[in-house]
C-alpha cells in the first residue's frame, strides 16, 4: 500500500510540474507597425513566493529590456525595417530559467498619403 501511495505522489502533477524546466512557444503578427505577441507558457507561472516572482525579459533590438508580467504584449512604435524581440523566461528579474526565444520581423515603412480633397 505505501508503494502505491509513494508512486501515486511521484506522478501527480504538482510533483512533476515542480521538477519540470518552463517551456515557452511564441505566436506573433505584425499590423500596422505593431507587434502582437502571445507567448504559450507551461511549468510556469506569473505569481511566485516573494524571491521568485515569475517574469518575462524582453529584449527589443539588442537595445532596449523590459520586463513584463503577462504572456501576451503588444510592441508599437518600430520604425520600418527588420526588428528582433528575444523572450527570456525568468524566476524573477535577476535569475533566468534559460528558457528563451528570439523573433525576427519586418515593420513596414509608412507611407506618406495625399492629402484628401473632395
Amino acid at each position: 500500500m505505501r508503494i502505491l501511495l509513494l508512486v501515486f505522489a511521484l506522478l501527480s502533477p504538482t510533483a512533476a510540474h515542480a521538477a519540470e524546466k518552463p517551456t515557452l512557444d511564441v505566436n506573433y503578427s505584425v499590423k500596422e507597425g505593431a507587434v502582437y505577441i502571445d507567448c504559450r507558457l507551461h511549468n510556469f507561472s506569473f505569481v511566485r513566493d516573494d524571491e521568485n516572482k515569475g517574469v518575462l525579459k524582453i529584449t527589443i533590438d539588442d537595445k532596449k529590456t523590459i520586463f513584463i508580467e503577462q504572456a501576451a504584449f503588444v510592441i508599437r512604435g518600430l520604425k520600418g525595417g527588420e526588428h528582433k524581440v528575444q523572450i527570456e523566461v525568468m524566476k524573477n528579474e535577476k535569475n533566468s530559467y534559460g528558457v528563451e526565444k528570439e523573433i525576427s520581423f519586418q515593420v513596414e515603412e509608412e507611407k506618406e498619403q495625399e492629402p484628401i480633397t473632395e
